[in-house]
């Protein structure tokens, strides 16, 4: 922002967004790790507490408002060959930021871990 550099978020939704076992099978390995505090979450569904939330339909639409609403995010890349999915993609991008309580409940079980893409 300072040097007004645009940035690009690209993989804003990875396997592990997408897919639950993959989220499962990468937050293991981040307990495992020591990098991600197990009482922080509910390890068989980490991400449950997004869908709970009256503002929040899925976890992909989540990811999405959280990249295309993080301050010094300019473009956020989607892909997909189906229009249905890009449809859903561009609706999630347009939508508000996420609530500030799911922000800082990212933060803190996510927010210092820098060790992998979610792939």
């Amino acid at each position: 922002i300072e040097n007004k550099v645009a940035t690009q978020i690209m993989f804003a939704v990875r396997r592990a967004l997408s897919q639950p076992a993959a989220l499962v099978e990468v937050v293991d390995g981040l307990i495992g790790s020591g990098e991600l505090e197990e009482s922080l979450l509910d390890r068989k569904d980490p991400l449950g507490f997004l869908a709970r939330h009256a503002e929040v339909e899925s976890v992909v639409q989540a990811a999405y408002r959280f990249c295309r609403h993080e301050p010094g995010a300019t473009v956020v890349l989607t892909g997909t060959g189906d229009l249905a999915h890009l449809t859903e993609n561009v609706n999630s991008i347009l939508a508000p930021p996420l609530p500030g309580e799911i922000l800082a409940g990212l933060n803190d079980i996510f927010g210092r871990i820098d060790s992998i893409s979610g792939n």
